[in-house]
């Protein structure tokens, strides 16, 4: 070693060259690279743990069905008897969609038997079932076999929520031809963009 050398000298110059590059412009950017991965790692495995996170809250139905009015009052008996596949009651806001099966709600799911559309302009707006399903507007079905006859009477993709009042029932058929039938507790309105319901699913 020569006179004058400093042995630490090499470490000093390699310790300047780590910190030089992380306070650079290209260190910087690789280190927020790396933060924003591990947060969006984080969030997916917590989205995992959650269930999805996608999903909103489903309130199952009174026992027996019941369908209650924005009044509070009870309505008739949305399925006559317990051999429903699915009951239940949801809540959708504009632009969600409903599987009445499973229960959930959530935006694009790509299974849906219902979609809400425009219910912040309740008068333009409409429910529809998406994907080649049938809904039809009934004053007295009560089970599965009066709404495949309201069903085969007439029918459509969709019904205006300008005609739907708290009592008003639905018959659907599903893309799954699964029948439906859907009592509204309480539809969209000036102030209030969401429509409640409650219905039986058969198979």
């Amino acid at each position: 070693m020569a006179d004058g050398d400093d042995p630490g000298a090499g470490d000093e110059e390699t310790g300047g060259g780590f910190l030089a590059f992380w306070s650079s412009l290209p260190g910087v950017l690789k280190g927020l690279a790396a933060v924003i991965t591990a947060a969006i790692a984080l969030l997916g495995v917590w989205r995992s743990l959650d269930g999805g996170g996608d999903d909103k809250t489903v309130t199952p139905s009174t026992s027996g069905g019941a369908g209650t009015t924005a009044a509070g009052t009870t309505g008739a008996p949305v399925a006559s008897s317990g051999d429903a596949l699915a009951e239940g009651r949801l809540t959708l806001q504009d632009k969600d969609s409903a599987n009445l099966q499973a229960k959930r709600v959530r935006i694009g799911d790509p299974n849906a038997d219902l979609t809400l559309h425009g219910a912040g302009t309740p008068d333009f707006g409409i429910l529809y079932a998406p994907y080649g399903g049938l809904l039809a507007e009934t004053s007295g079905a009560v089970d599965k076999a009066g709404c495949v006859e309201a069903l085969t009477a007439r029918s459509g993709d969709r019904v205006q929520l300008a005609d739907l009042q708290p009592g008003s029932k639905l018959c659907l058929k599903t893309a799954a031809g699964a029948i439906a039938l859907l009592q509204i507790v309480s539809p969209p309105a000036i102030g209030s963009a969401q429509l409640v319901f409650e219905y039986a699913l058969w198979a």
